[in-house]
Order: C-alpha cells, then sequence, then structure tokens
C-alpha cells in the first residue's frame, strides 16, 4: 500500500523531509527552501521547518557554503566559478566570497590552478605532441579552458606562460643532452 503524500500545511513533515534531505547532504537555506516548495509544502509550512532548522544549527549559509567551496577546489574548480555557482544556489554573495576565500586559505600547498594546468599540457602532449602545445592556438585553447574553470585571466597567463616556459627550457636541455651523448 502506498504512503500518503504529506499534508501540504503540516510544518513537522517538511521539517522531516527537510532533515532526511540534510542527512544527505548540507543545504543552503534558500537551496533547501527551494527543495521544499517543489515538494508542494505550503509556504507557511517550510518558513516555519526552515526556521526551526536555522534555530537548532541544522542549517548554516556559511558552514553550507565553505563545505561548497571545499569540494569544488578539490575538483579544480577556480575561486570565480565557486563563488558563481554559490550565487547561483542563492547563496548570499559576500557569504558566499568569503567562503571561498577561507577554502582557499584553508587549502595549504594546493595550487589547483598550476596543477590543471600541467595535467592540460600533459592531455595535448599525449594527443598532439610537444610541438603541439607551442603554438599560439593551443595556448589560446589552453587558457580559455582555464578560464572556464573559473580562474582570473591574470593568473592564468600567468601559469600558462611559466608552464610553457618551463617546459621549452626541460626539451632544450634533453635536446642538449641528447646531442653530448
Amino acid at each position: 500500500m502506498a504512503k500518503a503524500p504529506p499534508d501540504p500545511a503540516d510544518s513537522d513533515a517538511c521539517y522531516r523531509t527537510a532533515l532526511r534531505a540534510l542527512s544527505l547532504r548540507w543545504h543552503g537555506q534558500e537551496e533547501l527552501r527551494t527543495k521544499l516548495l517543489r515538494r508542494r509544502f505550503d509556504r507557511s509550512a517550510v518558513d516555519e521547518a526552515i526556521m526551526r532548522l536555522d534555530r537548532e544549527r541544522w542549517i548554516d549559509d556559511e558552514r553550507y557554503a565553505l563545505s561548497f567551496a571545499r569540494a569544488r577546489l578539490q575538483k579544480h574548480f577556480g575561486p570565480d566559478r565557486i563563488v558563481m555557482e554559490l550565487r547561483g544556489l542563492r547563496v548570499d554573495p559576500a557569504v558566499a566570497a568569503r567562503a571561498v576565500e577561507a577554502a582557499v586559505a584553508d587549502d595549504p600547498g594546493g595550487d589547483h590552478l598550476d596543477g590543471l594546468c600541467r595535467k592540460k599540457i600533459r592531455s595535448l602532449i599525449a594527443r598532439r605532441g610537444v610541438a603541439a602545445v607551442f603554438d599560439e592556438k593551443s595556448r589560446n585553447k589552453l587558457i580559455a579552458s582555464l578560464l572556464t574553470q573559473g580562474y582570473g585571466f591574470g593568473a592564468v597567463s600567468l601559469v600558462v606562460d611559466a608552464r610553457l616556459r618551463e617546459l621549452q627550457r626541460d626539451n632544450e636541455e634533453l635536446r642538449i643532452h641528447a646531442h653530448d651523448q
């Protein structure tokens, strides 16, 4: 026998539904509100459940945003993209910016842009050879790819240029070493 849907005005049922969602992962307040409204709970029941969850510290946009930012940094997303995604989840822009700043500061040695750049260069070399990395079209594609990950243009340009100089220097050293033998 199928379970009857909860009464849309039942704030306790709404609260329990929210707790089930929070048991799976953190949610921002507005994200959770949207989810509950989609489940067809009345706005008043949702507001009451959200207030109760907030009082009990089940929801905290600061904690949610920081957790989200840390997870996205680990997936090599840049700060700009993470802030944009948090804003898309209706997290206050100031909260989003602080969370990303804190996540970056909490990540010692986590130079994700450099690591991602190196990974993309290795992939390009594997597909098209070392010479392809140095052509302007490939450089621009590499930069565009890193920009779409949410890193700023200045930082991307510096890292790409540094990695390409390093690769060129290493290739020249290999040629000289091979020539000497």
